[in-house]
């Protein structure tokens, strides 16, 4: 599970994110994370936050973002705000180190999906040319966060369609651990999430 302080590394892209406030520290409200990413790294892939509104705040640097299509460079002390279900790619216009806060609001599962994409990224499980794992675990890993984070492309139904393809709308935590590299999650807890929500699934990680 996430916690305040938690400075977690991507390997392919060199950012690295500290968890400034979770999920539990708001109540579910908000995430609120600060990042920096080295000059010369490509784009994020294209994705959609279906149920998210993220803000960023530029600290450092300059970062070149696309929001539903439209391009942007922001300079320290400016902001762009993602609304939720729009299309967006963020990502280091400059040579030097940017860096940039983000907050997602509400904080859904956010704060997990990214211990676990961060994680397969240090694992060598991301394939350096797409940023993405294989099309295994993409599909596990994007059916269990879906409510956080949909890909862009292929079109939301297909998406959808090939979920359904995988087995329908059960997915077990132990499965999501096992498919997405057992040989550093070693562990999976369910924790109940407020009424009405889903469990929170965490992973436990052996140390390096």
């Amino acid at each position: 599970m996430a916690h305040a302080g938690t400075t977690i590394e991507h390997a392919l892209t060199g950012q690295r994110m500290t968890f400034v406030r979770t999920a539990s520290d708001t109540a579910g409200a908000l995430l609120h994370t600060e990042s920096s990413i080295r000059g010369g790294t490509p784009l994020e892939t294209m994705h959609v936050h279906p149920g998210q509104e993220e803000r960023f705040t530029v600290l450092a640097g300059t970062m070149r973002f696309i929001v539903g299509g439209r391009e942007r460079v922001a300079q320290a002390g400016q902001e762009v705000v993602v609304p939720a279900g729009t299309p967006h790619t963020f990502g280091n216009a400059g040579p030097d180190e940017a860096r940039f806060r983000a907050e997602d609001r509400p904080a859904l599962r956010s704060d997990g999906f990214f211990e676990t994409y961060f994680g397969l990224a240090q694992d060598g499980k991301l394939n350096p040319r797409t940023g993405l794992p294989n099309l295994l675990q993409l599909a596990v890993a994007l059916r269990y966060y879906r409510n956080e984070i949909v890909l862009a492309r292929p079109p939301r139904p297909v998406q959808r369609v090939l979920n359904v393809l995988w087995g329908g709308e059960t997915l077990l935590p132990e499965d999501v651990a096992r498919l997405l590299g057992e040989a550093r999650f070693d562990a999976v807890r369910v924790f109940p999430s407020p009424p009405g929500g889903a469990p929170q699934m965490v992973v436990g990680r052996r140390p390096l």
